[in-house]
């Protein structure tokens, strides 16, 4: 059996996120195993144009990046040490 697969992403399709370019959307942590699934809807929001897809992190032209990247690291641990309890 797979491990589970931790990804972040923004709450707006494509499509939409280049209608609203400029308003803030929320970050999610989607959790996977196979059928197992669940999104997590974390604190953070951001414009489009201050999240980094490839790096699932908030870039350094939002104020507050270091903070908002360290709650997500905490949110992705925690997750990760609930779902990986023995």
């Amino acid at each position: 059996m797979s491990g589970f697969n931790f990804t972040f992403y923004l709450d707006k399709t494509q499509r939409k996120i280049e209608e609203e370019l400029q308003k803030k959307t929320t970050v999610i942590l989607f959790i996977r195993q196979g059928q197992f699934k669940i999104k997590y809807r974390t604190a953070v929001k951001v414009k489009p144009n201050q999240w980094d897809g490839k790096k699932q992190q908030v870039k350094r032209n939002k104020t507050g990046y270091a903070s908002d990247n360290d709650y997500l690291l905490t949110v992705k641990k925690f997750a990760q040490d609930v779902y990986y309890e023995k």
